[in-house]
């Protein structure tokens, strides 16, 4: 098996010829050699605004012969269009999204529906744009807690790339940068993106959660003891005055009960000696003589 190569396209015969001793036999086989160069892609402007025309020309120098196809696509494999040569022509509008798109713009050369010779070439399109703000990238509503580090969120596409600024009562502040939180930042926040392009606009509110030293958990528990030891007191002092009182009682009873000076106090069978009253003429009555 031998490989061979041409220089140019073009038809050509290949003769192989096989020799033994002195007999040899020879075959001719015609052959035709295809070849083009590469396709030429033009985007017409490479540079553009979002929301205008771009025309994509294909372009390749090939005869009428060949079995060329022409395909323009983009760097995601989307096929925009497709036809034969010598000039493909595509005419798109420039979007947002379009910037850095590679356009490509490839020839096959096929037989039998199977590709023999792929050629291809590319050009990247770059659209500027104003700058783009949504709650994505710049969220309207943002919520921080006091005491942690948090940063203002609000980012911005366009091309060139937009410079952000964010304001709140005439202060600037730079959104992405970490800083301890406090009450005072809460509020709402004016945030534009601008480049030469246009400007935007978005309104961004900052909700700051704090917790404040919850008086009734200090007061409770100090009513509490408060009321516990006024109860104890009056307890106290009712039990007291009873103590008192009662003691007074039994003093003013005893001093009911005590003999006076010169009173005669009876006796008892028990208070008797051995039992039996005295013989005495007061007839069983002591004479307290006592003064």
């Amino acid at each position: 098996m031998a490989k061979i190569a041409s220089r140019a396209p073009g038809k050509y015969e290949l003769n192989c010829t096989v020799s033994v001793g002195p007999l040899s036999r020879s075959t001719v086989v015609p052959i035709k050699v295809y070849n083009f160069p590469e396709p030429i892609l033009v985007v017409d402007p490479q540079e553009t605004v979002a929301d205008k025309n771009v025309t994509v020309t294909c372009n390749v120098s090939a005869s009428a012969d060949t079995h060329i196809q022409l395909q323009l696509k983009d760097s995601g494999g989307n096929v925009l269009t497709t036809g034969k040569p010598p000039v493909l022509y595509h005419l798109l509008m420039a979007r947002d999204e379009d910037n850095r798109r590679s356009l490509m713009c490839e020839a096959t050369l096929r037989f039998d529906a199977q590709p023999i010779l792929l050629k291809a070439n590319s050009v990247v399109l770059t659209v500027y744009y104003g700058p783009r703000m949504n709650d994505t990238s710049c969220p309207q509503n943002q919520t921080w807690v006091e005491g942690k580090k948090e940063a203002l969120i609000c980012k911005a596409q366009g091309n060139p790339p937009p410079i952000i600024e964010c304001i709140k009562e005439g202060e600037p502040h730079k959104p992405g940068v970490l800083q301890q939180v406090t009450r005072d930042q809460s509020g709402t926040y004016i945030c534009s993106a601008t480049n030469k392009h246009g400007t935007v606009t978005q309104l961004v509110t900052v909700y700051v959660e704090f917790r404040d030293l919850n008086l009734l958990l200090i007061i409770l528990p100090i009513v509490a003891v408060a009321v516990v030891l006024a109860v104890g007191s009056a307890i106290y002092t009712v039990y007291y005055r009873k103590q008192k009182i009662g003691k007074y009682n039994l003093k003013q009873k005893q001093k009911q009960q005590a003999p006076k000076p010169g009173e005669q106090v009876p006796l008892t069978e028990s208070q008797s000696p051995q039992g039996h009253m005295p013989n005495n003429p007061t007839n069983g009555v002591v004479q307290n003589n006592s003064v």
